[in-house]
């Protein structure tokens, strides 16, 4: 398994139903924090640092993570990457990028603006859905995101 495919498992387990909470607990990590474990780790070992499974949970709460949303984190973390798996602390945060993956579609979102992103059921499926404001392009082409036209 991956360490983005554990990463995402990760997410998944703050919050099953709201991928909004999920990817604003995520982006929210404490980077200062993170580089300052990141720091003192390469000082005990050259290797790449890893975060186990109370390491992340700690950064997770001292970045503000809310109680209830790392209720199970335990769990779920162990399912994700096993009993005694770790993460690369360094692919942890990106700092001002997040991504969403999935098997055909890969998003990435500014780190401030994840509150835009939510899912919804639509005909019965699980849908993940992206507010437009703004502006809107695709594929080097501008969409009106009002009326759908080319601009």
């Amino acid at each position: 398994m991956t360490t983005d495919s554990l990463k995402q498992q990760i997410r998944i387990a703050l919050d099953q139903n709201n991928v909004s909470t999920q990817l604003a607990a995520i982006s929210d990590i404490d980077t200062l924090t993170l580089e300052q474990i990141i720091e003192d780790k390469k000082q005990e070992s050259p290797a790449p640092v890893m975060l186990d499974k109370t390491e992340m949970k700690e950064l997770l709460e001292k970045s503000g993570v809310k109680n209830d949303k790392l209720e199970n984190f335990e769990e779920h973390f162990e399912m994700a990457a096993g009993e005694h798996g770790k993460l690369v602390a360094s692919n942890v945060s990106s700092g001002r990028k997040f991504e969403v993956k999935t098997p055909d579609v890969v998003i990435k979102i500014n780190s401030d603006k994840t509150d835009i992103v939510s899912t919804q059921v639509i005909d019965g499926r699980q849908c993940l859905v992206i507010q437009i404001d703004e502006r809107l392009e695709v594929n080097g082409i501008i969409i009106n995101p009002e009326t759908g036209e080319v601009i």
